[in-house]
């Protein structure tokens, strides 16, 4: 499962690096462009970020690449730069959440998706889907997707192939979360 993500990691990480290359602005290369899109369930942010990625040529991160990279502390040191070492080690961090600290196993899941987006607003040339990255990326230009209830329970059905009690029922769910 690491090597997958590290894979799909690598193709974003060259798609940024690339359009960093070609892009500029008054002539002078672009740096770390970032674009953050925040969203409802089912208000077709997805959409909307696949169509920009392929009109900017961008990289897209989004809950598929950045959750392996914040849950799993090997993945993340292999893909994400090193950082300034903090005074609680990893190692006791996750045998800490092993033995049922949550407090501290929540703090290395925060930690490291810290550090995903960090290195992925460095790189540049990205559109970051959710993961709060709106709120960790001050100097990114954030977009809030938001639809109708009815719009959105529309596309749950069509997106997902579902019912619509089931799509009522998720966007509910997920809006009560």
């Amino acid at each position: 499962m690491a090597r997958y993500i590290e894979e799909l990691v690598s193709q974003q990480v060259r798609k940024s690096e690339l359009a960093r290359s070609k892009s500029t602005v008054n002539g002078q290369p672009c740096g770390g462009l970032v674009v953050t899109i925040s969203r409802r369930m089912g208000s077709g942010a997805r959409v909307i970020a696949d169509k920009l990625t392929h009109d900017l040529g961008w990289s897209l991160w989004d809950k598929e690449l950045i959750e392996p990279m914040a849950e799993d502390a090997d993945v993340s040191r292999r893909v994400v730069e090193a950082f300034d070492e903090k005074t609680i080690s990893e190692i006791e961090l996750v045998a800490r959440a092993v033995l049922g600290d949550q407090e501290m196993g929540g703090f290395l899941y925060a930690r490291h998706l810290a550090r995903a987006l960090t290195a992925i607003s460095k790189l540049g040339c990205a559109i970051i889907l959710g993961r709060g990255a709106n709120f960790m990326l001050p100097d990114a230009l954030h977009v809030r997707i938001d639809a109708s209830d009815d719009v959105r329970i529309r596309n749950m059905m069509q997106f997902e192939d579902i019912t619509h009690e089931e799509a009522e029922h998720k966007i509910r769910r997920s809006d009560h979360d």
